[in-house]
């Protein structure tokens, strides 16, 4: 049939892009590993995290493509994990760019402090405290779930995309302004 077609092409064409993409970010990984130099500035270590992060984020992409795709029901406690894990990953990389920026700032306009300010440790807490920020929207609004349906809806089997998580207009229109202050702050 043609909806078999469609799948297949749309298969045939993520798939290879997707390994393309994973192998080139597998080598730079390994080039930042393999040299000392990388794993002790900043720049080098939120370059890195970002990475990790963008891989993290392609992986769950397209894991959540193939079962659409394929056409897979989960249960929402199986789907949830992975929903809130690629939410918080989409979230981390504007965070992580802004890090980045004041990061090179303080390089370029207080360059004296920039060792103090941005020291490799501190490089790592402020990654935590991203991932931390990135966490709190999945958080809030699987919470609202959890306050809003009863224990059978997490057992009822569903295609897996983050939709089935917002039951009430209100909590879509919580995110999508959520999403608009987000990116205008």
């Amino acid at each position: 049939s043609d909806r078999s077609v469609t799948v297949i092409v749309k298969v045939c064409v993520v798939i290879p892009i997707f390994s393309v993409f994973l192998s080139f970010i597998i080598l730079m990984l390994h080039t930042f590993a393999s040299h000392c130099h990388f794993l002790e500035s900043p720049r080098y270590i939120l370059f890195t995290y970002m990475l990790v992060n963008d891989t993290l984020q392609l992986l769950t992409s397209v894991l959540l493509f193939l079962f659409v795709m394929a056409q897979v029901n989960f249960a929402l406690v199986l789907c949830a994990p992975l929903l809130f894990f690629s939410t918080a990953t989409f979230l981390n990389t504007p965070l992580i760019l802004a890090v980045m920026s004041l990061e090179r700032y303080v390089a370029i306009c207080i360059p004296l402090r920039h060792v103090n300010i941005f020291s490799p440790n501190r490089t790592l807490i402020v990654i935590a405290i991203v991932w931390f920020l990135s966490f709190i929207k999945p958080f809030i609004d699987f919470l609202i779930l959890l306050s809003a349906v009863s224990q059978g809806y997490f057992k009822r089997l569903n295609f897996c995309y983050y939709e089935i998580i917002l039951l009430a207009k209100w909590h879509m229109m919580m995110r999508g302004n959520l999403y608009i202050m987000n990116y205008l702050a």
